[in-house]
């Protein structure tokens, strides 16, 4: 990462990542088939790990809390700054690779459906037409708020009392857009963006599939006895396989099964499939409201 942002994406070789990460060529190969690959592996990571984080704060607790919602979207500042992505956004839109720039574009956009869905959970099913542009000026001023911070000084600033602030101005904005009914980015415009990203389809079947893959692999690794990880896994794929997965059991056992795959090479894969998980989650709730 740091690589990426000291050289600049474009000036960065396959070699100096090799150098970098004092790893073979051969190495590198086995999981990226180019260096685009392994900036997406970076996103997808920072991705996942943002979205276990959201998912666990809601536990046992209200969706329609604005200070859950807060809370939610400082996890995404704190990912971001841990793993320097912000960083990297700025030197792979400094490069000339559209394949990546177009990358980055979607997770742009998915990021503000994301916080579109949540301000509808929050503030009604009536501002629905509103929410996706008020996400778009949500982030607008945080990002230029953290930008001008990080200008001004060399402390890092509260990406939760920060929050706090860009969402109260927004719930005046609005507050005034609704009164004025003035809407700019209109259902179609959401519509041309949504389909510029990539989804993956993501089923019970395909985590259940990945899932027994994940804890085959366990068992094959060499001197890698995490009987608490194997015995987690086993229990969530046990659930997933119910005719009725039970939600609670789920949602109760998510973190304890990643987290116990910590210093291990197993981690980022937990991570996935937990996240995957709350996904599924999400939309069987969803269906049901």
């Amino acid at each position: 990462m740091l690589l990426f942002i000291e050289k600049g994406f474009q000036n960065t070789s396959i070699q100096d990542i090799l150098n970098h990460a004092g790893i073979s060529k051969g190495t590198f190969y086995n999981y990226f088939n180019s260096k685009n690959e392994c900036v997406l592996a970076i996103l997808e990571q920072a991705r996942y790990e943002a979205s276990l984080r959201r998912n666990e704060v809601l536990v046992g607790r209200n969706e329609n809390d604005v200070e859950v919602l807060i809370e939610q979207i400082a996890i995404l500042v704190y990912v971001n700054q841990e793993k320097n992505i912000f960083s990297l956004f700025e030197a792979v839109f400094s490069s000339q690779d559209c394949e990546l720039k177009n990358i980055v574009s979607q997770n742009r956009i998915y990021e503000i459906g994301w916080l579109s869905g949540r301000f509808v959970d929050v503030y009604g099913e009536e501002i629905r037409p509103y929410a996706f542009e008020c996400a778009v000026l949500f982030y607008g001023m945080l990002q230029h708020l953290m930008m001008t911070w990080k200008d001004a000084h060399i402390m890092a600033f509260d990406p939760l009392k920060m929050t706090r602030s860009v969402i109260q101005n927004v719930e005046a904005i609005l507050k005034g857009k609704m009164d004025r009914k003035e809407i700019i980015i209109d259902d179609e415009t959401v519509r041309i963006l949504q389909q510029k990203i990539q989804k993956q389809e993501i089923t019970f079947e395909t985590v259940i599939k990945q899932l027994s893959g994940f804890i085959e692999g366990i068992k094959l690794s060499n001197g890698d006895c995490n009987k608490k990880g194997e015995e987690f896994s086993s229990y969530l794929l046990e659930e997933l396989n119910r005719e009725h997965p039970r939600v609670y059991v789920l949602e109760n056992n998510l973190k304890a099964f990643h987290e116990s795959f910590i210093d291990t090479p197993h981690l980022a894969e937990a991570k996935e499939i937990a996240s995957r998980i709350w996904y599924l989650l999400k939309v069987q709730y969803s269906q049901k409201k």
